[in-house]
């Protein structure tokens, strides 16, 4: 059996990841991982600048990397996926409900099928 693992994306909007932290930090481990180049003394110019910022949200099976426009899910081990783990990726789709990086279709991406305990 092969683990899962998939990316969900955020097309227009960026998501709140305060918010959404707040939100799941209640049923889930979260943790805030910010950029570190604001520590830094050098000028950041680059358009992707304010986008650096994520969660990591751990369930019982599963791990997400939540930015403000793409999200990816893994399974951590080869143990069947829990219910916690089904609502924790229902919670993720609801925030990024695309399969693909673009509304063009020049990319296809999905979702593996889900071993359900």
């Amino acid at each position: 059996m092969s683990k899962y693992t998939h990316t969900f994306f955020n097309w227009w909007e960026p998501v709140d990841l305060t918010g959404l932290k707040d939100k799941l930090s209640p049923e889930y481990r979260v943790e805030y991982h910010k950029d570190k180049g604001e520590e830094t003394e050098v000028k950041d110019i680059s358009i992707h600048r304010d986008t650096r910022e994520e969660i990591e949200v751990e369930s019982d099976n599963m791990t997400a990397f939540l930015s403000k426009f793409r999200a990816t899910l893994s399974q951590t081990s080869e143990k069947k996926i829990t219910q916690k783990d089904l609502d924790l990726r229902d919670k993720i789709r609801a925030y990024c409900p695309h399969d693909r990086p673009t509304p063009f279709p020049w990319s296809f991406n999905p979702e593996p099928e889900l071993k359900v305990e």
